[in-house]
This record gives C-alpha cells, structure tokens and sequence, in this order.
C-alpha cells in the first residue's frame, strides 16, 4: 500500500465505487421470505454470486493481515467517505477524501458477518448442508 500522501485513489486502482460496505448481507434477510425470492437455478445463481463477493472480502486486497476481519483502506469504501470519523486515520490530513491506513470497522464486519449468515442459509436451501454449515460458522467467526 502506498504510504506516499500525494498518492491518488486512482494511483490505486480506486474509482469511487470499487466497494461499498456489504449491506447486502442485512436486505438478503428482509427479501428471503417475500414474494419473488428465487428458487432453483436463479437461487443458484444468486447464491455463487453473493458467495464470491464474501469471499473477495477474505482476501489479500481486504484482510492483508488475514485475521479474518476485512479493511477499508480508503474513505471511498465506507458510506462516510467524508466523514470525520475517517480523519485520524488518513495519510494525509489535510485531504477531505484520501487513502488511509487500513481500518477493521466493525460496521463492515458486521454487515459481512449478516452476509454469511444468509449464505448459509441459501445453502441448506438449495440442499448444500456441508457449505451451509461451513457459510453459518464464517458468519460467527
């Protein structure tokens, strides 16, 4: 990571929406039970995608420790980008948006914990009880 405070998002491959807290887990578990939900093949489909989206938040771009507690590691990944909650922990302070040092927001995480939760349970839905167990467990880590 950068720790040069010219450094621009672009510089880092960032564009203003490259992510956004993944609050996907919390409306997964309003629309499970509504009319509409998918079944079969679309809940498949759904189902891989939401899976591989959780775990890129596993990986060396958003946990580079690997302690199992994904980053944000700029103020465009959070809702707030411009909040001053983010100000102490920027690069250069006297940006209004910027890199920062990467932070293990709890927010984040709990959002990403709901997200695997609701994996799990897509799982056993689609008769996957091994990965349902596996999704469930990663949601309580």
């Amino acid at each position: 990571f950068a720790e040069d405070p010219a450094t621009t998002a672009e510089d880092l491959g960032y564009s203003t929406m490259i992510m956004q807290p993944p609050v996907i887990g919390f409306v997964l578990g309003l629309l499970q039970d509504k009319p509409g939900w998918p079944d079969g093949e679309r809940l498949q489909q759904l189902y891989d995608s939401l899976f591989r989206h959780a775990l890129w938040f596993e990986g060396p771009s958003r946990d580079p420790d690997s302690d199992g507690l994904a980053e944000y590691r700029h103020s465009f990944d959070s809702t707030g980008d411009q909040s001053p909650r983010w100000d102490r922990h920027k690069l250069d302070p006297n940006q209004v948006v910027g890199p920062f040092r990467g932070i293990e927001p709890v927010d984040m995480n709990l959002w990403l914990s709901l997200l695997w939760q609701h994996l799990g349970e897509m799982a056993a839905r689609l008769g996957r009880s091994v990965e349902a167990c596996e999704c469930e467990a990663r949601g309580l880590a």
